[in-house]
């Protein structure tokens, strides 16, 4: 896996959620926006209570989409974390890298999963281009010594080759121009207008999710579908010694004492 990452073309595929797993954690992050909903707008908790997740958009005029969705009311709270940690996807994950921890950039005290939900044609709804290390310097966040970072992202809700996530193969590789802009009350940066990187679509399924360089080019697909697309997604905290080695499978296996609860 970390050859793929580190290397060319700079992510690795082939994690997956099993049919139960993924109905589980589909109801992971159903359970979570109805707490939110409950909590900014209980007048429509029986509405949503009684909509498909897949169907959001449908729903999402009469609610405050963008309280709903903001950065930290995005992190699934710790219970959901610890199921998640727990299915074959991650057990995967550490099976080629060894122990790892997840981080949690907006300082929740503990390990953080996002979600996001994209609504069909809503391009406000999806990520520009970027590469996820800019963000780190712009909000100050601090890498752990011995670390490096690879982030995940999983399809929860997704209509294959009509949604998901654009990849650009190789763009860690090089340094790109990019700009930091303000967009709803928020820093973000954005790939300068004079560069053109290569995009691929992730061929993603329900379940299937890809791990990725932190210097990698990366957005949200405009969804095309009659379906809104959940994904979630986490950064990973791998140590130095697992990440640069030739072979991080074995390396993984090494006796180590656990890093999980450092960030917890």
């Amino acid at each position: 896996m970390l050859n793929l990452i580190r290397d060319t073309p700079g992510y690795a595929t082939g994690l997956r959620l099993t049919n139960a797993e993924l109905s589980q954690v589909k109801q992971l992050v159903f359970d979570h926006l109805a707490q939110q909903v409950f909590e900014a707008a209980p007048e429509h908790s029986e509405m949503f209570l009684r909509t498909p997740l897949e169907q959001y958009h449908g729903i999402s005029h009469l609610l405050p989409h963008r309280e709903l969705l903001a950065r930290t009311r995005r992190i699934l709270p710790r219970s959901a974390v610890e199921q998640i940690r727990a299915t074959s996807l991650f057990r995967h994950i550490e099976s080629e890298l060894g122990p790892v921890e997840i981080s949690d950039e907006e300082n929740m005290g503990r390990e953080s999963i996002s979600i996001r939900l994209v609504r069909p044609e809503m391009d406000s709804d999806i990520g520009s281009l970027h590469a996820d290390h800019w963000f780190w310097p712009l909000y100050g966040f601090a890498l752990p010594p011995g670390r490096q970072r690879v982030k995940v992202w999983v399809a929860v809700c997704c209509e294959a080759g009509k949604a998901g996530l654009l990849l650009s193969p190789d763009s860690h590789a090089r340094e790109w121009k990019y700009d930091t802009v303000s967009r709803g009350g928020m820093l973000k940066p954005l790939l300068d207008a004079s560069e053109k990187p290569v995009l691929e679509l992730f061929a993603s399924e329900p379940g299937a999710g890809v791990a990725f360089n932190y210097h990698l080019l990366h957005g949200g697909a405009v969804t095309r579908s009659e379906t809104t697309r959940v994904s979630m997604e986490f950064t990973l905290l791998v140590p130095d010694s697992v990440y640069f080695s030739r072979n991080a499978a074995k390396a993984s296996r090494r006796p180590r004492s656990s890093l999980r609860g450092v960030s917890q």
